[in-house]
């Protein structure tokens, strides 16, 4: 590459969200405490730690469309060749987890608020996308530096196209594919289509795994001579061959201990007689893992000139997600004229009111409290407990309201001979309501609640709540 171009930045944005997912453990919540962040978190330190070491003249972030896209069209051309073990494109994939789906959004919010262009193109995953933006950038004379730990696009590394894994921290060009994968950047194509990809559901040939496709390649400098040197070889037992992998393949679907071994015909490896059988389907596996990179798509550099943040929109996003280390990247005027408007803007606090509450912890109170009680058909409870478990909790206390900010607080923690034991207090209120309590108090699951009850509340509170009975 050219130092003196400008050099631009891609984001495989999908592969990255999903890497940061995993990476980052930690449960994290917006504002709401129910929308998850901690996947959004990691894209966007790494999105910002990208900006700051590299400083990139453009700058993009490409996602995959949210409908379907024409590598399914292309998946079902080839399935005749791939065995109808493989029903389809990505079929095996597990769903989406549930807590990832709502942060794609955010990251694309994120990244439109820190200005860098968030690209999604309709029918196009997002790989064809980046291969076709990085190939028109490198026509341009334009360093393209992909930014991905997505093995699958190191078949675009070239002079103008370089590949940056942020997680291994390794910058990608010829020389570094083939010291790190033994291959070079011309034969990715053909490794991946030996090895196949799982997370694609890309089947390869059975058998053959990475260092089995180096070793391939290293031999015979592309599938297409490989493949060509097996059938060449193995033509005179081509029917010892097919019945062979014909049965192997039906055995290797059953149970572990169901299974019987099957012996290849003499003078062949297994993985060899694979090689020779599967040979379409070795040529069908490299021509899904081959990135399109021609779609009628325009590289506007206009748009991908790399921006400062947007203040109006990245500080009350980050505020809503609570990113408080990412506040730095906002200048102080910025901060202070947003936290400034949103205060502004903020609702009026409610009105203060006076309370009245009173501890009914002696004779007089209780009867005070009695008196009143008799005359309520509708009031609301709260309990006070030690636990939340309603098989261990003890009662501490009731707390007893009819009229709006005032209360009575019952406690029945103090001895049996005590006006306000629960002994006491089930005898009074039991008496007043028409309710034969006896031994067993009603509380609720939960360490406080506040329900309301109509005519005879207890006979409703054995309904909504559990019993708990207390030692007296």
């Amino acid at each position: 590459m050219a130092s003196s171009a400008q050099t631009l930045y891609l984001i495989d944005g999908h592969a990255q969200l999903y890497r940061a997912y995993h990476a980052v453990q930690a449960r994290m919540f917006a504002a709401d405490r129910k929308t998850p962040t901690n996947a959004v978190f990691g894209f966007g330190n790494m999105m910002r730690n990208l900006r700051s070491r590299f400083k990139p003249d453009l700058l993009a972030a490409i996602f995959d469309p949210h409908g379907p896209v024409k590598r399914e069209e292309l998946y079902q051309k080839y399935a005749d060749k791939l065995g109808p073990a493989f029903s389809g494109y990505k079929t095996q994939r597990d769903a989406m987890p549930d807590d990832l789906r709502p942060q794609i959004d955010l990251a694309l919010e994120l990244c439109t608020a820190y200005g860098v262009p968030a690209i999604q193109v309709e029918g196009y995953e997002a790989d064809d996308v980046l291969g076709t933006l990085a190939t028109k950038a490198a026509a341009q004379g334009i360093n393209a530096v992909i930014v991905t730990g997505d093995k699958d696009l190191l078949q675009l590394v070239c002079d103008g196209i370089k590949i940056f894994d942020p997680m291994k921290d390794i910058t990608f060009d010829a020389e570094t594919v083939e010291s790190v994968k033994g291959v070079k950047p011309g034969q990715i194509i053909d490794w991946l289509g030996f090895m196949g990809d799982s997370s694609d559901n890309i089947p390869g040939v059975s058998g053959v795994g990475e260092q089995t496709a180096v070793k391939l390649l290293q031999q015979h400098g592309s599938m297409d001579k490989a493949l060509a040197f097996y059938r060449e070889k193995f033509k005179p037992q081509e029917s010892e061959i097919l019945d062979f992998v014909a049965a192997h393949e039906s055995e290797s679907g059953k149970a572990k201990e169901e299974r019987k071994p099957i012996k290849p015909p003499k003078g062949i490896k297994v993985v060899d007689a694979y090689l020779f059988a599967q040979h379409e389907r070795a040529r069908a596996s490299r021509e899904l893992a081959r990135l399109t990179i021609d779609l009628p798509i325009e590289l506007d550099l206009e748009k991908l000139h790399c921006k400062p943040p947007e203040a109006e929109k990245l500080a009350p996003l980050l505020k809503r997600l609570e990113f408080k280390s990412f506040e730095r990247d906002l200048d102080k005027e910025s901060l202070a004229r947003f936290e400034a408007k949103a205060q502004a803007e903020a609702p009026p606090p409610e009105k203060t009111f006076e309370v009245h509450y009173t501890i009914v912890d002696d004779e007089k109170k209780l009867a005070a409290f009695s008196k009143q009680f008799a005359k309520q058909k509708q009031f609301a409870v709260g309990t006070q407990t030690t636990g939340g478990r309603p098989h261990d909790a003890h009662l501490l206390g009731v707390a007893i309201s009819w009229a709006a900010h005032e209360a009575f607080y019952l406690p029945v923690t103090g001895p049996l001979d005590s006006p306000t034991s629960a002994k006491a207090m089930r005898r009074s209120i039991g008496a007043l309501n028409g309710v034969p309590v006896g031994p067993t108090v009603f509380f609720a699951t939960r360490a406080s609640c506040t329900c309301a009850w109509k005519l005879r509340p207890f006979d409703a509170v054995a309904v909504a709540l559990r019993r708990k009975r207390l030692s007296q």
